[in-house]
């Protein structure tokens, strides 16, 4: 099980994917973050050691930002836009959150593969 906060702007069918799975999910909306800059959102998940999950490309390039010792990202991009494309990517995502820890990672699924860096 990992911790997770969803961004705003994920669909919900990928929240619930991510939550029958077993993980412990927060989503930026049912905390009230939606609109937070990227940076104040980063230093959220790190203090609350929550994975980010996005679709917000910024999140993928580390110069754009600092990241806060205990952060981990994942990015999806999606072929194509909408939210079934979405909850795809997510549960290709769901095998490798069991199997591996995001943490000090940005990790970028496509419908390929899934990359990793580390930060």
């Amino acid at each position: 099980m990992r911790r997770l906060k969803v961004d705003e702007n994920l669909p919900h069918a990928a929240v619930q994917a991510l939550r029958e799975a077993g993980h412990d999910v927060m989503t930026v909306a049912e905390q009230k973050l939606t609109g937070s800059a990227d940076s104040r959102l980063s230093e959220i998940c790190a203090e609350e050691a929550r994975i980010v999950i996005t679709l917000d490309r910024g999140f993928a390039d580390p110069r754009q930002q600092a990241a806060p010792e205990g952060l981990g990202v994942v990015v999806l991009r999606p072929a194509t836009d909408g939210p079934r494309a979405c909850l795809t990517l997510v549960r290709q995502l769901l095998p490798a959150l069991a199997a591996q820890d995001p943490t000090g990672s940005i990790w970028v699924v496509s419908p390929q593969r899934i990359r990793v860096r580390r930060m």
